[in-house]
């Protein structure tokens, strides 16, 4: 994707997307070259561990187990690439073996000295990039962490110290509280209204979704009513200065989350990588030659495929909110809510309560 070129328009597209062309051939031309597949965010997912995931994780005859599904899937995602290579070998070799007898230059004798330099190169380059990523992967995970803890100690604290006329309150703040992480992953993930109210349909009212639409920032809205909800519970200041402390954390754990989502490693450094590695699988077959001959296309696949691996691992983690389990880290929230709310209250739900809380506070979040 860093690689596509603009197809002969100018540069109104997306970053790192090429505009469409005006001719309907290139348009999909293009478009099965450099558009984004379709598994791509399945395939770099993550999934949130167990004791059994663990094992399996541990067990190295099953981390070494043959994948053909997805290496082929994987392989799709490098089409051109490896296409590239692939006839860059068979022009190689039908170079040495037709040109070079008639003398000319025979190149592969020539460059294996620069080879050397040129991978360790590449192998500082791509260290670098991928160490980066995870570490902003790892800082993701550490701040939606975070999130979990300040979810539930907040819902903890406010259905033990709410007085018994404040109840409702409690209950609002607890469900708002289970509802705003989901409306912090959708913002996350650049998901429209729509899909906010898919997630959090289970938790908030229509009324809710109506006012919480009017924010630029739905997260902000969401943070907003936990403040209102830790205002009005009638508890000591002390206290109150707690939850709304905890409501702070909230506020900041978001900006962490859109500074690493607005804020990608420099342009530049990536696609000098990218083109780095395109270059270097490209000479390839030239260093190989003399030692493979007709084995060149494919020793060089293999190390094309590894190679554009490697680099694509480092972008895609770079943007960790599509590759964290959000959805089960959210989930695991609002499931230790409810628990709380059961065992407190009893065997009402957070869905059986949501129209009566509404009711009650007749909407004066603001």
């Amino acid at each position: 994707i860093l690689l596509a070129p603009s197809c002969g328009r100018s540069n109104r597209g997306t970053m790192g997307v090429p505009p469409a062309p005006k001719s309907s051939f290139r348009r999909k031309f293009c478009g099965c070259l450099f558009q984004i597949p379709e598994h791509a965010p399945k395939l770099y997912s993550d999934k949130a561990f167990d004791f059994i995931d663990w094992q399996w994780h541990q067990n190295a005859a099953w981390r070494h187990r043959l994948e053909p599904f997805v290496f082929f899937v994987v392989a799709s995602g490098f089409v051109w690439q490896l296409a590239h290579v692939f006839m860059i070998s068979i022009f190689c070799g039908l170079y040495h073996i037709y040109l070079v007898p008639m003398g000319w230059p025979n190149f592969s004798s020539q460059l294996n000295s620069a080879f050397g330099m040129v991978t360790t190169c590449l192998s500082l380059l791509l260290v670098f990039r991928t160490n980066s990523s995870y570490s902003r992967w790892w800082e993701a995970r550490i701040v939606w962490g975070s999130v979990v803890n300040l979810s539930r100690n907040y819902a903890r604290q406010m259905m033990i110290w709410a007085p018994p006329e404040r109840t409702h309150v409690a209950r609002l703040g607890a469900r708002w509280m289970a509802a705003a992480v989901h409306v912090m992953r959708a913002h996350l993930r650049a998901k429209h209204t729509g899909r906010v109210t898919q997630e959090a349909g289970h938790l908030l009212t229509l009324d809710e979704f109506a006012w919480l639409a009017q924010w630029r920032s739905a997260p902000q809205g969401a943070a907003h009513v936990l403040s209102w909800a830790a205002a009005n519970l009638g508890v000591h200041y002390q206290r109150e200065q707690v939850l709304q402390e905890l409501v702070n954390t909230f506020i900041n754990d978001l900006g962490m989350c859109e500074r690493i989502l607005r804020t990608p490693m420099p342009t530049a450094y990536t696609r000098h990588t990218s083109r780095f590695v395109l270059v270097y699988i490209t000479m390839c077959p030239l260093f190989l030659w003399s030692l493979l001959q007709w084995a060149t296309p494919v020793v060089t696949l293999m190390i094309a495929f590894l190679l554009l691996g490697t680099e694509n691992i480092g972008v895609q983690i770079e943007e960790p909110f599509r590759v964290l389990p959000l959805d089960t880290i959210c989930n695991t929230i609002e499931n230790s809510i409810r628990d709380m709310e059961k065992r407190h209250y009893g065997s009402c739900s957070m869905d059986e309560l949501r129209q009566g809380d509404a009711r009650k506070l007749a909407w004066t979040y603001d």
